[in-house]
C-alpha cells in the first residue's frame, strides 16, 4: 500500500489472483468497497430506524465491474 498527496494507492493483483477461480468467464466480476466509517454509519442508522433497512439498496460503496483473463507466463528454466 503507498500513500500518495491525497490518497492511498493498493495493487489489487494478489486479491483478485486468489479470488480468480470463482470468477465466472464471459460476465462483468464485480468489486464492492467500503470503509470503517460508512459501515459504523450504516450500522448505527440501522439500530435507530427500523425501516432504514429499505433504504440500503440506495449506498454509496463504490464499485466496479470488470472481465478476468488469466495469463500463464512461461517459467524459464533454472
Amino acid at each position: 500500500m503507498q500513500l500518495l498527496a491525497d490518497a492511498w494507492l493498493l495493487d489489487l493483483t494478489p486479491f483478485l489472483q486468489l479470488h480468480s477461480p470463482g470468477f465466472l468467464p464471459g460476465f462483468g466480476n464485480l468489486v464492492s468497497v467500503t470503509t470503517l466509517r460508512a459501515r459504523e454509519y450504516h450500522y448505527a442508522k440501522h439500530g435507530k430506524n427500523s425501516f432504514y433497512h429499505l433504504e440500503t439498496i440506495n449506498l454509496l460503496f463504490p464499485e466496479f465491474r470488470f472481465s478476468w483473463t488469466e495469463t500463464k507466463v512461461a517459467s524459464t528454466p533454472k
